[in-house]
């Protein structure tokens, strides 16, 4: 749309004219100012629509650029994917025996070429500092957030689960997050607690149906109130050893000798 143009205005009238010029010519001038106003609106909007014109294309150019990175490491993943492909010799889990290069394996929602030959693929798992593998592409796991029922076993790698895939049970509320996801064999972690295992951690009822790790305690226990057991019948047991020591003599000193033990006598005051 082309800018729109102000008409020219005459000089403005000089009084030192006769009389008879003078009025005709205040009269031209005065009628050249009748459209200005209008003609400096269209001007003044003509820039404001510029202006928002302008500052579309900018963000147009911005999204562009964004848009063309999205497609590049869409490109990328595309390209990885197909070299993933390219020799694919199965889940390394389903793998026994030897397996020469070149091959890909799939392993831990990832796929991995192998660098070496192997004379038994059981022995070598693919990681990261296995010198024996090199990562070609990483799956991004997949997430459940609108299930309406708990995770299973059978949740597994098949499905596009792995390691750290999120699963919703938008009927309870609980939260799940998968810690390994083999064929069939899926380990999913619940990550919430409901309400009434909230009620029963804080007034202490049903503590037997409140978790317990016991990977740095070295008790056998598993939920919170087979651990109260456990450490009161392990006190009991101490208790019980010291008064059996104390009655037997059984305490030694530190030089490894029998403590001597002597009967008190009365004393007469």
């Amino acid at each position: 749309m082309p800018a729109p143009e102000i008409s020219l205005i005459r000089a403005l009238p000089r009084r030192s004219r006769y009389s008879e010029t003078y009025a005709q010519e205040v009269e031209d001038f005065l009628t050249d100012l009748e459209p200005l106003p209008e003609q400096i609106n269209a001007v003044a909007q003509y820039l404001d629509n510029r202006a928002e014109e302008l500052d579309g294309a900018e963000g147009s150019a911005a999204e562009s650029e964004a848009a063309a990175e999205g497609y590049r490491d869409e490109a990328e993943n595309y390209a990885n994917a197909a070299a993933a492909t390219v020799n694919f010799a199965g889940r390394w889990a389903d793998l026994t025996g030897s397996l020469n290069t070149p091959a890909v394996v799939y392993h831990a929602s990832v796929y991995w070429n192998l660098l070496t030959n192997l004379a038994d693929v059981t022995t070598s798992e693919p990681t990261v500092t296995n010198n024996d593998w090199l990562k070609v592409y990483e799956i991004t796991p997949h997430h459940n957030l609108t299930a309406t029922t708990d995770p299973t076993a059978n949740d597994d790698e098949t499905l596009g689960y792995g390691p750290t895939s999120r699963w919703i049970n938008t009927a309870t509320g609980e939260f799940w997050l998968c810690l390994s996801a083999g064929a069939a064999a899926a380990s999913w972690q619940q990550a919430t607690l409901t309400v009434d295992e909230l009620g029963a951690l804080a007034l202490g009822d049903n503590a037997a149906d409140v978790p317990y790790s016991n990977s740095q305690s070295g008790l056998s226990a598993t939920n919170a109130q087979a651990a109260i057991d456990e450490l009161e019948s392990d006190a009991e047991a101490n208790r019980s050893e010291l008064l059996s020591g104390l009655l037997s003599n059984a305490f030694v000193k530190s030089d490894g000798a029998q403590p001597a033990w002597t009967t008190p006598t009365t004393t007469t005051l």
